[in-house]
């Protein structure tokens, strides 16, 4: 196999694995969380690459994009989703997590 054809095979990754050090290095400076950023209704879907740029510019990575609503699931440093949610008043940003429906005959006790 030619040295050509060999980078070839093995440059994405090498481009992967720098990106993963590099996320993991700023990560050891910044806290990460990982977030939903939802477009709110009425809101074009081309406003989707404005927050993906915005992301991969704070030192994020975008995991998932959603198709069927306008939405990505970001991984985030956590001092910035603050100025995210400033920046884009036309989005919502909230936390990724599980979620739990109560049936209608059970009751929250504290």
């Amino acid at each position: 196999m030619r040295m050509s054809s060999l980078l070839l095979l093995v440059a994405p990754f090498v481009a992967r694995a720098a990106a993963t050090a590099e996320h993991a290095a700023s990560a050891s400076l910044d806290r990460f969380g990982t977030y939903l950023i939802t477009l709110k209704e009425g809101v074009p879907e081309s406003r989707v690459a404005d927050v993906i740029k915005a992301v991969e510019a704070a030192g994020g990575i975008v995991l998932e994009r959603y198709t069927l609503i306008p939405c990505i699931k970001a991984e985030l440093p956590i001092p910035y989703v603050a100025k995210l949610q400033a920046a884009f008043a036309f989005a919502d940003v909230e936390e990724d997590g599980e979620m739990h429906i109560l049936k209608r005959n059970d009751h929250i006790h504290t």
